[in-house]
């Protein structure tokens, strides 16, 4: 998604989704009975957010592309019998195919983006070169 989003966005949208790396990753209409849940989580991913620098988030602009990149893998990943789901009822799957990666190939892909948007003083810190790499 960081490569879809305008420039400006990026490493937010690379890091939108932080909170699931500790709190794991729930289905929206199971998320949505989980009020406790989705506070811890948001906790989380605030901790992340502030920790690895990132500022000046546009929450509806990387929502609106979330949404829309959620219906491109219901397209291109799931088996999917063209019936919508509430959340994304209006949403356009983007015009492109995706591929899935493997657990190794897809760390390499988000370590490669992040050294390519992270601010530099983040890049630059041992503690968050020793915490990526254990990815």
């Amino acid at each position: 998604m960081s490569r879809l989003v305008p420039e400006s966005q990026a490493y937010a949208a690379l890091m939108h989704e932080s909170g699931e790396t500790v709190c794991g990753d729930l289905n929206t209409p199971l998320k949505s009975k989980l009020s406790d849940y989705r506070q811890i989580e948001k906790r989380c991913s605030n901790a992340i957010m502030t920790a690895f620098g990132v500022v000046d988030v546009d929450h509806a602009l990387i929502k609106a592309y979330d949404v829309r990149l959620w219906a491109t893998e219901r397209r291109d990943l799931m088996n999917w019998d063209g019936r919508r789901w509430a959340e994304d009822d209006d949403a356009q799957p983007f015009d492109l195919e995706i591929v899935p990666l493997g657990p190794y190939d897809a760390a390499e892909s988000f370590l490669a983006r992040f050294n390519q948007i992270a601010p530099r003083s983040i890049r630059d810190r041992e503690s968050t070169q020793t915490s990526l790499t254990r990815l």
